[in-house]
């Protein structure tokens, strides 16, 4: 009896997974694509770099950006109060004649008095998202602390972060509401453009 034993035979190696934008998974109009999106990748870091270079400055100079935002809204509310007024008349037949010449009347105080004074106007505007701020991060602190619901404790985080900034904020009013505004432009500009490079590196790796 031949006491020569089988040799075993060595595991064999797990095959690479396909990428999920392998040519022959992908059409080719998919692929053309694809490609066209990965020859721009320099105009997307391009783009997010002058989007964080904007943030910077609009943060650098807050109260001009704070008040160009409000005439720019105050615009928009007088063109849509003319626009409203003019729609009640021309249908003056139907029920929401009033409804509707007053909402445009409205809007087009509310549009003068942001072009005229848009200083004024951004202290209104910065008190308004102070109490929004308060009021959802003392619902949120509530809302976590009575139901412990799952991830809580995030959404608790949340709200005492929002009423931290919400009380900050309206311990210096006046002067903050000529930069919350523009900070906060700022501040999202940079994160879009920030999106935008990170977005523009990732599609230059495309394996296409």
């Amino acid at each position: 009896m031949s006491n020569d034993l089988p040799s075993p035979v060595p595991p064999s190696s797990p095959s690479p997974m396909p990428s999920p934008f392998s040519r022959r998974r992908l059409s080719p109009t998919i692929t053309e694509d694809l490609q066209e999106l990965k020859a721009a990748w320099l105009w997307f870091v391009v783009l997010g770099l002058g989007l964080m270079l904007l943030g910077l400055v609009a943060i650098g100079y807050a109260p001009f950006v704070t008040k160009a935002l409000m005439w720019i809204f105050g615009v928009l509310l007088v063109f849509g109060g003319v626009l409203a007024v003019g729609s009640a008349f021309f249908t003056g037949g139907w029920g929401g004649f009033f409804t509707t010449l007053l909402l445009g009347v409205l809007q087009l105080v509310v549009g003068v008095i942001c072009i005229r004074q848009p200083a004024d106007a951004a202290v209104v505007y910065t008190l308004m998202l102070t109490a929004f701020l308060l009021v959802g991060g003392l619902f949120r602190v509530a809302a976590a602390l009575t139901s412990r619901f799952r991830a809580w404790g995030w959404v608790l985080v949340h709200g005492i972060v929002s009423v931290i900034l919400g009380v900050s904020i309206l311990a210096q009013m006046p002067e903050a509401g000529l930069l919350i505004l523009g900070l906060f432009v700022g501040i999202e500009l940079i994160f879009s453009g920030a999106t935008y490079v990170l977005l523009g590196l990732q599609v230059r790796q495309l394996p296409v």
